[in-house]
């Protein structure tokens, strides 16, 4: 079934009322200078600068009225963003033509500044989004409940609640305690995302009797996204021209625009942006919906053959490691030369390195549509997980204090190149900051196979190191003085315990010495650059 055919029916016949659809709910943060108007027409009962819960139709209808999401797991948000840049790319024509056609309606769409309400309307009223539909689920599979051999209790669905022997844990609700809706959609999608590999439900699908699954497309990655002045700017920029997206045979279509669910027998190509955003999932997922809370669920394998290849237009791809893992000790630095393909003509730069496909997009879009856009930020959205259920998951967010325009090579080259120096110090000051650390207490404490002085201080060295990165990129100064200070006065933290003992004294004094050594700025390195304070030429735009 196709984005144009006839509505799909509940059971019984007849397309559901919108008071009969139980739709997924968002939570978001409203702009807190909304238009209070706006606000009543498309998302009622909100107020600017609120926190609220918004059905999904109203929130694709709303998103120029909106600045953030705030999911409940923060990695949430990064299957929230592929799903809601499918919905602009159908809803608003970005999603097929030729170039020239794509450009034109990206055109329309920047001076309107929204999606059409009434074509809102229009797609949702054609297909089922209702979360306890009995026959199409939304983004969910049916069938688990006849061919799984028991179902689980809600907390499954939920990826910080205590199960079986894993821990530590965020969360200790019971896994039985009945889930809300809202919590239960992004459990949902978390687990079409970042589902683990390991055993699920036991399944019988046709002949094939398993519980063993694979661990889903987005698993322990990070994802990069455009951060603008409002959700419905950064969807738009989400949604690159068709010829970036993936072409394999047939339809481009979403789970719920197809005639039947996913067949875990046949993992689906993605034939387009709609397909790839919103179709690739290693995990079948069906909840049970009872007075308005999820009561059970069943997880359990989408997919015994991995899935199709296909490259993620969020993602720092490699040729050589593959897409970027997620961390929560690796700052956002780390990766954004790469990411805006700035480079230090003295460092040979890495080879088979793809950035995020929006970004190629945007460095090539023209001043009419730069200007359109606004401010435009890298917003990461990583997952810090093993491969497996067992061990810690941590989520986070970062968003980059300088817009993309400021930084880029071919707007501001000297930036750039401010921006490609500054990583390598960094990384430089840190690899030379736990080298001498662990040498130190080595001397302390022979045999050692752990340092605890490098894992304490390489956490807190990033941290740190984000602010003396930003305040070289913004003022377009070497920041190597700078890091170097700050890296000799963690040094000293970290060991103040022992630095006057008898037995610390030397060791901590010796190795303070060739630290320092260590980070000595290379003469001459950036002679090019002002190291002046403020002599760059800072952009906003």
């Amino acid at each position: 079934m196709s984005a144009s055919d006839e509505p799909l029916v509940k059971e019984g016949g007849g397309v559901p009322s919108a008071e009969d659809i139980c739709y997924p709910q968002v939570r978001v943060r409203v702009r807190s200078d909304a238009d209070p108007a706006a606000l009543a027409e498309l998302i009622p009962g909100t107020a600017p600068g609120a926190t609220v819960t918004v059905p999904l139709p109203e929130l694709v209808a709303g998103l120029h009225l909106l600045d953030a999401y705030v999911p409940a797991n923060m990695a949430a948000e990064a299957a929230i963003r592929r799903l809601v840049a499918a919905f602009v790319a159908r809803v608003g024509g970005l999603d097929h033509g030729t170039q020239e056609e794509w450009e034109d309606r990206l055109d329309e769409l920047l001076g309107a500044g929204r999606l059409d309400p009434d074509a809102v309307k229009g797609y949702f009223s054609r297909f089922v989004f209702d979360l306890a539909n009995p026959v199409r689920p939304f983004l969910q599979h049916p069938a688990l409940a006849t061919e799984c051999s028991k179902s689980a209790s809600p907390g499954k669905l939920h990826f910080d609640r205590a199960a079986g022997n894993n821990a530590p844990w965020w969360d200790h609700t019971p896994q039985d305690v009945p889930m809300d809706l809202v919590t239960a959609f992004e459990g949902i999608v978390l687990w079409r995302g970042y589902g683990s590999c390991g055993t699920g439900a036991q399944r019988n699908h046709r002949g094939k009797n398993t519980k063993t699954m694979k661990a889903g497309p987005y698993r322990s990655l990070v994802s990069y996204f455009p951060e603008c002045q409002n959700l419905f700017l950064s969807a738009l920029l989400s949604c690159p021209p068709p010829a970036v997206w993936p072409t394999g045979t047939g339809e481009d279509l979403a789970p719920w625009e197809a005639d039947a669910p996913a067949d875990p027998m046949a993992p689906m190509v993605p034939a387009g942006p709609v397909g790839l955003l919103t179709g690739r999932a290693a995990h079948h997922i069906l909840v049970n919906v009872a007075d308005g809370q999820v009561s059970e669920c069943w997880v359990a394998w989408g997919t015994l053959a991995d899935l199709p290849a296909a490259r993620d237009p969020f993602v720092l791809d490699r040729e050589k490691g593959g897409a970027v893992r997620g961390s929560h000790r690796r700052g956002l630095l780390r990766d954004f030369d790469a990411l805006i393909a700035a480079s230090d003509p003295s460092v040979k730069a890495p080879a088979g390195v793809h950035r995020p496909a929006w970004i190629d997009v945007y460095a090539q879009l023209p001043a009419e549509q730069l200007e359109g856009l606004g401010p435009v930020r890298v917003r990461a959205v990583g997952y810090d997980q093993d491969k497996r259920e067992m061990g810690d998951s941590i989520a986070y967010t970062a968003t980059t204090p300088e817009t993309l325009a400021a930084c880029l090579p071919g707007l501001q080259p000297q930036r750039a190149r401010i921006v490609a120096v500054s990583r390598q110090d960094c990384e430089r000051a840190e690899q030379h900051l736990t080298e001498q650390l662990r040498r130190a207490w080595r001397k302390l404490a022979p045999g050692a196979k752990s340092s605890p002085w490098a894992e304490q201080a390489q956490t807190q060295f990033w941290d740190r190191a984000d602010r003396v990165f930003w305040e070289a990129v913004r003022t377009v100064t070497d920041p190597a003085g700078a890091l170097a200070r700050m890296t000799l006065d963690l040094y000293d933290e970290v060991t103040a315990d022992v630095a006057t003992s008898p037995e610390g004294f030397l060791p901590v004094a010796e190795h303070r010495k060739w630290l320092r050594i260590g980070l000595a700025p290379r003469n001459g390195r950036i002679p090019e650059v002002s190291k002046s304070r403020g002599k760059g030429t800072a952009s906003g735009s």
